[in-house]
């Protein structure tokens, strides 16, 4: 029974209790074991002190120490409000001494709890451990419960900040998250949790929206009545304007959040599905029909922007959607219509405009005009709508054809003329044509440099910085330059100090730009910058910082995409070479392993020197091995390890042995991935790469345990530890994280491991990780049942499932589902848990034959109950199979197991039993 702890009442002992519940946790807990191993211990003695100590003076009762936090329930929730303020002070105040485990995260929550075995469980115990997940070190988050209750009764010193919804793990309904402002806080993380309400793409506006309010009104009213609704209009009328002002206000209804499709960034038709899967996190789709498919039960809003730069493609798609997801809605944007059934037809106005002398009296109430005076003031903050100079806006928003973007540019150039000015200009060009005549007056109006600059950067498919335009522009002090650009609405800034150009002035740039003779050229300057980009990005695939290279890929991805587009088209095989190899850690982190796998071959086929064609086959082997290609992963890696061979390249070689060590390992063959991770250890350790090493050791590890040598695992994931950090590499700590977890979970220390886990998934989810923060995610579900907890283990499942398809790694997807399957077991469902495991094992038997064989397995336990011969015939085959294979069930498989033979004994005479397991023991995995 567990000891009752002298401090904790009796009120704690009852069944359900009613209380504000406190979680803290210390942000980043790893790297004090790394970096002060010998002084951890006492430090978080302080730590649990100092916390201990304000909380149980403030009326606060410690129910768990976590590892590296503690859960305290108070009776009062200013109570607990008072004690954490006075925690985080205390923490301040001692952070010299205590180092990293001064920055900790807190979160109140007011709800109910259940006690079992001296533990506190129920929704409202994880909702709060979620809340605080959200925060980094120093905050202090409530939930909106506790908010309620406090509001009134705060000092005047103590504020709340509402930072609006957040979405949290395994609840459907997004939550209302208030940050907490006071002394003692003050200097501490000001930074709030990042903003994703909902799931989604959508970006903040760099601009205000202006007027527009009787067309969103109607297109309100089509999209409840209409399941695809396309936004027509020519260049530069708003129509993706109206479109995501439309989205964002009917959010709300799409638990599966808005996504845009930007189609004019895409590199190709047959791009289309594949570039979608991924925008959306999903598996990689060849076709619409695919990618539909993974949307069956989703209920989301598809925004298809700019349609008409592949008007045949995108109407697939949007039919496919409609077709395959009742519950989901698209938005189309497109100079035509998609010609689809059951579409209908907004065609954007152009902004209301005064007509007669009457109206333009009141001539702030017309969009145009309140658009113009907006944008000028933005342009020069002395600009003011006056009686003198309103009627000439009306003119000129009357000349300009209510067009918002061509009212935006000519706006933008009140701080160099006057509105009469700007009239006389638009008259002499001797007709009126909408966008077009402004963006030829603009452009002729430019200076030489600001010209080139205008026409060139129309080669950037992505937001481009400084150093890229002056690379592809040629352009001397190009950052005054661009600044000028953005002076007169040519190009618009990010948030993140990029620019970039709105497609419309984009498209009219690059027409300009080839018809000047010009395109060749900027292409070809544009492919260098990029090469040079990847080149250095090929040095930095591991060690410190990997995750800043990351970062920039990311943001440049769809230009590396079209730099390696033009290598090809010029057949320049070591161009896009190097291209791909660079991009390579993009791919296989942010789930496009297919699109870079087939990118890498294409350079391939062109050829290049030795060495850069070694590095080529090793990144192609690699991402063939993520999507499930083995046949073609073993090509590749040979081809890799004989051009290492041939250039002595001795890191090459470790790392092409460590992946291809790792095809037996997926197909069942534990002994010979023994031997050749052995081997890949011995060439990884004469290379002296620790981090080659690390992830070699944390792979032989696990197969060790696999194979039921517990103690020889753990030696060598110790070692493993030592390899990571000395690499000084987030991906190999964070595996060795996850493997040091894994054989801790698997002997009993549910504790211990749950800190490595959340910590690999820090890491991860820092560095833009995404395969590892999946495995970190389902490791989170596999210690919840262990510990008995299937309803969180489901959500973490569910949460890890969906990581996998995001990352692209379809090899950890079907370990995820046995883990939402058992779950759902648990939970009672054994129908949806039989069709879980089902459509995991289709998957498992072509990608990891081990994982295939614990999927059979748990349909054994599955069927124990209420189908006891076919039980006993997969248990037996699963027994026979584990033997073959040299693979030893872990304790809580183990114990499953003998629950379920004996309850399929209970149900059966020996006799039958017998023949159901000896007929069993022939079986194949295929079989079941």
């Amino acid at each position: 029974a567990p000891v009752t702890q002298p401090w904790l009442p009796s009120i704690l002992d009852m069944p359900e209790l009613e209380a504000s519940f406190v979680f803290t946790d210390i942000e980043g807990s790893t790297r004090l074991w790394l970096e002060s191993p010998d002084t951890a211990l006492s430090i978080l003695a302080r730590h649990d002190e100092l916390i201990e100590s304000a909380f149980t003076s403030r009326g606060g009762e410690i129910r768990k120490n976590t590892g590296d936090g503690l859960l305290a329930v108070f009776r009062d929730p200013l109570r607990a409000i008072n004690a954490v303020m006075t925690a985080q002070l205390a923490l301040r105040q001692h952070a010299s001494e205590l180092g990293v485990a001064s920055s900790v995260r807190m979160a109140i929550h007011t709800g109910t709890a259940n006690e079992r075995m001296g533990d506190l469980f129920g929704l409202d115990i994880h909702m709060c451990q979620r809340i605080m997940s959200l925060g980094r070190g120093g905050h202090v988050l409530l939930s909106e419960s506790t908010a309620r209750q406090v509001v009134e009764r705060l000092p005047g010193t103590v504020k709340l900040i509402d930072i609006d919804k957040r979405r949290l793990k395994g609840l459907d309904e997004p939550q209302r998250i208030y940050r907490l402002a006071g002394p003692g806080l003050e200097g501490i993380a000001s930074q709030d949790p990042p903003s994703a309400v909902w799931p989604g793409n959508l970006r903040e506006d760099t601009s205000t929206f202006i007027g527009r309010d009787v067309e969103l009104a109607e297109l309100r009213q089509l999209i409840q009545e209409f399941r695809l609704l396309t936004i027509v209009g020519e260049g530069g009328i708003g129509k993706t304007r109206l479109a995501t002002a439309l989205a964002k206000q009917t959010v709300d209804r799409f638990v599966d959040g808005v996504w845009l499709l930007e189609l004019e960034r895409m590199s190709g038709r047959d791009a289309l599905p594949l570039e979608a899967s991924a925008a959306l996190g999903l598996k990689p789709a060849a076709s619409s029909s695919d990618f539909a498919a993974q949307l069956a039960k989703s209920e989301l809003l598809l925004v298809l922007d700019g349609c008409e730069r592949m008007l045949g493609p995108a109407a697939e798609l949007a039919g496919d959607v409609m077709k395959h997801s009742a519950r989901s809605q698209v938005i189309a944007t497109s100079r035509h219509r998609l010609g689809m059934a059951g579409e209908v037809v907004f065609r954007a106005p152009p902004l209301n405009t005064p007509s007669t002398d009457e109206e333009a009296q009141l001539a702030m109430a017309y969009d145009a005009v309140a658009l113009f005076a907006a944008r000028a003031a933005e342009a020069d903050p002395t600009f003011r709508l006056s009686e003198s100079s309103v009627g000439e806006v009306v003119i000129l928003c009357q000349m300009l054809d209510g067009v918002p973007l061509a009212v935006e540019v000519a706006a933008a150039r009140i701080s160099s003329m006057s509105t009469s000015e700007i009239i006389e200009v638009l008259r002499s060009a001797g007709h009126i044509a909408g966008l077009d005549t402004v963006l030829t007056w603009s452009y002729e109006s430019l200076e030489p440099p600001e010209r080139l600059a205008f026409t060139r950067v129309a080669v950037f498919q992505s937001p481009f910085d400084v150093e890229a335009a002056a690379a592809v522009t040629e352009v001397a002090l190009a950052l005054p330059v661009l600044a000028s650009l953005v002076d007169k609405s040519l190009l618009r800034r990010t948030s993140g100090g990029r620019f970039r150009a709105l497609g419309p002035v984009r498209d009219f740039a690059y027409r300009r730009l080839e018809s000047e003779g010009g395109l060749l050229g900027a292409r070809s300057r544009h492919a260098r910058h990029f090469e040079a980009i990847a080149v250095k990005a090929a040095t930095r695939h591991t060690g410190p910082g990997t995750d800043g290279w990351l970062g920039l890929l990311g943001e440049i991805g769809d230009d590396l995409n079209a730099a390696h587009k033009h290598a090809m088209e010029e057949r320049n095989g070591t161009r896009a070479m190097r291209l791909a190899v660079g991009a390579s850690p993009l791919w296989k982190q942010r789930g496009h392993a297919l699109a870079g796998l087939k990118r890498l071959e294409e350079a391939i086929a062109l050829g290049g020197a030795d060495d850069l064609a070694g590095k080529a086959h090793m990144h192609a082997g690699d991402l063939a091995i993520d999507v499930g290609a083995f046949e073609d992963a073993v090509e590749h890696l040979n081809q890799a390890l004989d051009a290492a061979e041939r250039v002595g390249d001795a890191r090459q070689r470790a790392w092409a042995m460590a992946r291809l060590a790792s095809i037996p390992h997926k197909q069942g063959r534990l002994r010979d991935a023994t031997d050749r991770f052995e081997e890949a250890r011995s060439a990884a350790q004469d290379a002296g790469d620790a981090h080659i090493l690390a992830h070699v050791l944390a792979s032989l590890a696990l197969i060790y345990n696999d194979q039921g040598q517990a103690e020889q695992a753990m030696k060598i994931a110790d070692e493993a530890i030592g390899s990571a950090t000395a690499s000084g590499d987030p991906y190999a700590l964070a595996d060795v994280l996850l493997t040091m977890g894994e054989l801790e979970l698997d002997h009993g220390d549910a504790g211990t491991a749950r800190v490595r886990f959340r910590e690999a998934l820090e890491l991860a989810e820092r560095a833009g990780l995404g395969d590892v923060s999946a495995w970190a995610l389902g490791y989170l579900g596999r210690a919840a049942l262990i510990s008995g907890d299937p309803r969180e283990a489901v959500a973490f499942a569910k949460d890890a499932t969906r990581a996998f398809e995001r990352s692209g790694s379809a090899l950890g997807r079907p370990w995820a589902m046995r883990h939402l399957a058992i779950g759902r077991w648990k939970l009672g469902d054994t129908a949806e848990a039989l069709r879980v495991v089902s459509e995991a094992m289709h998957e498992a038997l072509e990608l990891v034959k081990p994982e295939a064989l614990m999927l059979a397995e748990a349909k054994g336990w599955m069927l124990s109950a209420h189908h006891p011969f076919e039980a006993a015939k997969t248990l037996g085959a699963t027994g026979a199979l584990a033997r073959s294979m040299r693979m030893v069930l872990p304790g809580w498989e183990l114990g499953l197991r003998e629950e379920a033979l004996a309850e399929t004994r209970s149900q059966l005479d020996e006799g039958r039993f017998r023949d159901g397991y000896r007929s069993g023991e022939a079986l194949d995995l295929e079989d079941l």
